[in-house]
């Protein structure tokens, strides 16, 4: 069987412009017929139900990913090879979301998992992230974090297994610079990428990068 790779690239934007453990086995599900067809359904539904899209549907466009400058939040990319054939996809999510309007994301425990809450004044439009001894209440959060991304995705009922991608190559780097929201300014967003098998055969490059994104 020729070998399929599917890559879905999570980029995150500041504010609201544009921006990717140990691997989890859950074994082979082997051949798929119509009743194992309809349970799994059933149980992504109710997966779906549990964990539902966080704030708005991403626009797809059916186009090459454009350079960092011009890329949007909430905006899909696709890149399709001479036949039409979709090879890679891109999701462009915001980098902070307002917390009145999107419900907290579950999946995931422990500080590592929990959401960054930013604090931004209405009046001059500062931003900064909220600590215990801040005293600011939380206006906004991050979309997401590496460790959730890793929670949902042993969780969820397609994926088979998930491991990290690029551990040891990204570690190699100095440690992250971040700004006054959380938002990484040199090297990586998240120390890591994730690879996620959804089928024999066939498997999915995750990963959240926000460098050079637009920020608007």
């Amino acid at each position: 069987m020729r070998r399929r790779r599917s890559r879905v690239a999570f980029g995150g934007a500041a504010a609201s412009g544009a921006g990717k453990g140990e691997g989890e086995n859950k074994g082979d599900k082997g051949e798929v017929n119509d009743a194992s067809f309809d349970d799994t359904m059933v149980h992504w539904i109710r997966w779906r139900e549990m964990y539902p899209v966080r704030g708005k549907a991403v626009i797809r466009i059916d186009r090459e990913r454009p350079p960092k400058s011009q890329q949007k939040a909430r905006h899909q990319y696709v890149r399709r090879n001479l036949h039409g054939r979709l090879l890679i996809e891109w999701r462009m999510p915001p980098f902070l979301a307002p917390i009145s309007v999107v419900p907290e994301a579950r999946g995931g425990t422990g500080d590592e998992a929990a959401l960054v809450q930013v604090s931004i004044a209405p009046a001059s439009g500062v931003a900064s992230i909220v600590t215990t001894a801040s005293g600011e209440a939380a206006t906004h959060q991050h979309y997401t974090n590496l460790h959730r991304m890793t929670c949902l995705a042993r969780s969820h009922p397609l994926v088979l297994s998930v491991g990290p991608r690029k551990l040891a190559t990204k570690n190699k780097d100095p440690p992250t610079v971040y700004d006054n929201i959380g938002r990484a300014t040199r090297y990586h967003q998240s120390r890591w990428d994730l690879e996620l098998q959804v089928g024999p055969g066939v498997d999915m490059q995750m990963g959240r990068s926000v460098n050079g994104a637009t920020q608007s």
